[in-house]
C-alpha cells in the first residue's frame, strides 16, 4: 500500500512487487524483499478487502491500483498542505528573528499539536477501521507521515533537541494522566448505567 500511495497511476504486478520488495528491505532493514507467497496472499487479500483495484488490461497485463475514495485522498492531500505551510510560515518567521531564543510557551504549544495530531489520527483510522481497515491504516499512515514531518522540520526551529525530549516527556506525562482521568469517569459512568 505504501507503494501504491507513492503511485497512485497504479502498477502492473511485476513492476509492484519488485517496488514493495524495496520498500520492505527500507522500511525492516531486510534486503531480501517479500517473499513471492506472503506478497500474493497479502495481494489477494487487499483486493478482497477493496483496498485495491485489480483492472486487467489484457489477458496478462493486471493494473493495481489504491481504491481509497476520493474524499479520503483529498482530506488527506489538504492535511499535509495545510502542515506544509505552516512549517514554511515557522521557517520565516524564524529567520526574520534568527537572534531571539524561541519562547518556550510555544514550544510547548508545538508539542500539544503533535500530540493532538498523532491522537485524531488515531481516533479516526479506529472510526475508519470499523468500515473498512485497509481504509483506517490508510489514514493513519497518511496522518503519521505528516506528523512525521512536521516534528523533523520544526524541531531544529524549536531549540536544543534535549529540551524539546524533555518537554515531550513532560507532556507525555501530562496526556497519561489526563487519559486516566477519562477511563475512570468513563468506568464510572458505566456502572452508574448497571
Amino acid at each position: 500500500m505504501r507503494t501504491l500511495r507513492k503511485n497512485p497511476q497504479g502498477l502492473r504486478y511485476n513492476e509492484l512487487y519488485r517496488r514493495s520488495g524495496e520498500e520492505y528491505g527500507r522500511v525492516s532493514g531486510d534486503q531480501k524483499g517479500i517473499n513471492i507467497k506472503t506478497f500474493d496472499k497479502h495481494l489477494k487479500w487487499l483486493v478482497s478487502e477493496q483496498a485495491l483495484e485489480r483492472i486487467e488490461e489484457k489477458r496478462s497485463r493486471v493494473l493495481y491500483r489504491l481504491a481509497i475514495p476520493a474524499s479520503l485522498k483529498v482530506y488527506a492531500e489538504t492535511s499535509r498542505n495545510y502542515t506544509e505551510d505552516v512549517v514554511k510560515k515557522l521557517k520565516e518567521s524564524r529567520a526574520r528573528a534568527a537572534h531571539t531564543q524561541f519562547p518556550e510557551s510555544l514550544v510547548g504549544l508545538m508539542m500539544e499539536f503533535i500530540g493532538y495530531s498523532v491522537k485524531s489520527a488515531l481516533l479516526m483510522g479506529l472510526e475508519l477501521s470499523q468500515e473498512n481497515p485497509v481504509l483506517g491504516r490508510y489514514w493513519v499512515d497518511e496522518e503519521m507521515e505528516t506528523t512525521r514531518y512536521f516534528f523533523n522540520e520544526v524541531s531544529p526551529i524549536l531549540g536544543k533537541q534535549e529540551n524539546i525530549k524533555d518537554l515531550h516527556d513532560r507532556l507525555d506525562v501530562k496526556w497519561y494522566e489526563q487519559y486516566k482521568r477519562y477511563f475512570e469517569s468513563f468506568k464510572r459512568d458505566l456502572e452508574s448505567l448497571k
